[in-house]
């Protein structure tokens, strides 16, 4: 997720994205020494935990692969002081103490979950919105699978089925009055056409070589 919030924020677009919720071996920490309970010093490129320990990183990226995913890089932040804290049983249950890893999307990252937090009704519209496509497509009318197999023949079955909601909606919304007084105004543009529909055919990467067809 990291990668793509940069993208936006380089394109000037303001997210406002669902961040993952903490795993099961997480769950195990005490809440106060959750990852965002340590205070990142940016200048130092170090972590401080509640306790008032320093992490450190040795400032080298390793590469942090996860499965049907880009990879990404991270840097590792410790601290001996680990070995002797009294609550470390509440931080951590690994030998070694308390590890973080910092993405190199981290910061863009932190930026987006923040503004999640401070926009709790705005964030519950957003859900409304984008919920409202998949809840009616799978639970009111019963397209819970695919019948196709293969990204090409799906993403066609999965296009016709949303191209459906899609008129479902205007219909429901302005009307067919006011649908078919916008299609007879509107002017397609057939060179932008062609390339959605070749972008979801042939794949991003063979885009320029169909294009030119």
């Amino acid at each position: 997720m990291g990668k793509q919030l940069q993208e936006c924020k380089e394109k000037g677009i303001t997210t406002l994205v669902a961040y993952p919720e903490r795993n099961s071996r997480a769950k195990q920490i005490d809440p106060a020494y959750y990852t965002d309970k340590f205070l990142y010093d940016a200048a130092n490129d170090t972590y401080i935990c509640p306790q008032g320990a320093t992490l450190t990183t040795n400032g080298e990226w390793y590469d942090k692969k996860r499965k049907n995913r880009t990879s990404y890089q991270i840097k590792r932040y410790s601290t001996p002081q680990c070995k002797t804290c009294p609550v470390k049983h509440l931080c951590t249950s690994a030998k070694q103490g308390r590890l973080i890893e910092r993405s190199q999307y981290q910061e863009v990252i932190d930026e987006n979950n923040k503004r999640v937090d401070a926009n709790a009704a705005l964030y519950k519209k957003r859900q409304q919105i984008c919920e409202h496509p998949f809840g009616t497509i799978k639970r009111g009318w019963g397209y819970n699978h695919t019948l196709l197999r293969g990204i090409k023949k799906v993403n066609a079955e999965m296009a016709i089925i949303f191209t459906v909601y899609n008129l479902r909606r205007v219909i429901t919304i302005p009307g067919v009055t006011e649908l078919l007084r916008r299609l007879k105004k509107w002017k397609p543009v057939y060179y932008e056409l062609k390339s959605c529909l070749i972008k979801a055919l042939y794949g991003k990467e063979n885009f320029e070589v169909q294009i030119r067809a």
